[in-house]
């Protein structure tokens, strides 16, 4: 009997072993079916998730071309456990986040098509630019000459070039090594088919750029420091938007309608080549590494040099994220409200009216109880070239990547597994009662 019942035991560990190996395998390893799918082509949910522990990697997991990118979580905390870069797939359904990116410490920058990123250095030198393929995870160096301080500015619509400012300066200070390149730095443009970098100190010290849709033009911001301390009188001058070809030749001046607006960082070129946005730039009255960033107008300008203008409009610290067509912007406005750490909006340049179209979910694995809730969205990204094609649908109605579906298995796979023995008593209990009857 004691032999039966020691072989029993046995048999309902094997038995456990076997269901949590199955169980745990079909939670994290099996494809599971999704009740939705996204419908297709460029798809934004009107509420975009955050910050989530669990969230898969994009190298091990790349989620292919992705609309936008941004940091997530407890922002405020420098511990970069708390906080991610996010990556939302241009599916509407694929989230994904940056490994060994410290939102703290490292830019990104998210390639107009949506798929690839660079990452540099914020608060000290970068070696090498490191290309990230969000379709196939693959890693690219391309190595600077010598160790600098950079702040990359613009990546062209066909991929092949990028535009960066860069400084070895002894007087940068890594506290503020952003924004003292931007003041300071020397204009430069990679080639990444070829790897080779054109430096253009002919331009000057840029505090921004965008390519045109051709990529054969740059619109840029000037921040020459050698005038900034100009007298009052020459404020007006001492930042100079223009367009330049990828030599560095000047090819018409920008008009702003006011004297405080700048171009758009990154974003500035409208789809059909026309327009040129412009938005306030604050820090025009401070000297370097007190330049940036824009708020508060928004406008848009002949990119030709003529005289024509839309705008400027009054607005609530929006940042823009590119032209959804020629008449409208996407903008982020960020800053918790509600149940959302920021909205997105369409902003006509018809009117200057406004209209929410998405908003930033306030995830709930962030929120630091001694603190209170310090989640926050910052430094949002659009994949430029993919906002004509977009789609705003209901979070609702799209499936995301199933961790819920399979921490719920995981969940139930470990309470069975916890009542076993409990389970496996009752059953040995009933069978010994049922023996113990007399026939």
């Amino acid at each position: 009997m004691k032999r039966h019942d020691a072989s029993a035991r046995t048999g309902a560990r094997v038995a456990l072993l076997a269901f949590l190996a199955v169980g745990l395998a079909t939670a994290w390893l099996v494809p599971l079916p999704r009740i939705h799918t996204s419908p297709g082509g460029v798809v934004m949910p009107d509420l975009i998730a955050g910050f989530v522990r669990s969230r898969p990697s994009a190298e091990t997991s790349p989620p292919g071309p992705t609309l936008l990118t941004f940091q997530s979580g407890a922002l405020a905390v420098s511990d970069a456990s708390e906080s991610q870069q996010v990556l939302m797939g241009a599916d509407g359904i694929t989230f994904r986040k940056l490994d060994g990116v410290d939102v703290h410490t490292r830019g990104v920058f998210l390639a107009p098509n949506g798929r690839a990123v660079l990452l540099t250095e914020q608060n000290e030198v970068t070696t090498s630019i490191v290309h990230v393929d969000l379709v196939t995870g693959a890693r690219h160096e391309f190595p600077l000459p010598a160790p600098q301080y950079v702040v990359i500015h613009a990546w062209s619509p066909d991929g092949r070039y990028v535009a960066f400012g860069e400084s070895d300066s002894n007087e940068i200070r890594a506290e503020s090594a952003q924004a003292d390149v931007v003041a300071s730095g020397t204009f430069v443009l990679l080639d990444l088919v070829t790897g080779a970098q054109k430096p253009l100190p002919q331009v000057g010290p840029i505090a921004a750029a965008a390519f045109s849709p051709d990529s054969t033009r740059l619109a840029v911001q000037s921040a020459d420091s050698r005038r900034l301390d100009c007298p009052q009188v020459c404020k007006p001058y001492r930042f100079k938007a223009f367009v330049i070809d990828l030599h560095g030749t000047v090819l018409n001046d920008l008009t702003a309608p006011a004297g405080d607006l700048g171009i758009v960082p990154h974003a500035a070129w409208s789809p059909d080549g026309r327009w040129i946005a412009m938005n306030r730039w604050v820090g025009f009255d401070h000297g370097p590494g007190e330049v940036g960033p824009p708020y508060e107008q928004i406008a848009a300008v002949d990119a030709t040099g003529g005289s024509a203008v839309r705008g400027p409009f009054t607005v609530y610290d929006k940042v823009v994220l590119g032209w959804r067509d020629p008449d409208h912007l996407l903008v982020a406005v960020l800053g918790n409200q509600a149940s959302t750490t920021g909205l997105i909006e369409e902003t006509s340049l018809a009117d200057g009216t406004s209209a929410q179209v998405a908003a930033f979910d306030t995830p709930g694995s962030c929120i630091n109880f001694i603190l209170g809730d310090n989640c926050l969205t910052l430094a949002p990204m659009a994949a430029t070239n993919l906002l004509p094609q977009v789609h705003i649908l209901p979070a609702a109605t799209l499936s995301h990547d199933n961790t819920t579906l399979r921490w719920a298995i995981t969940g139930a796979v470990v309470l069975v597994g916890a009542l076993w023995p409990w389970l496996s008593l009752r059953r040995r209990g009933g069978a010994k009662a049922r023996q113990a009857v007399p026939r």
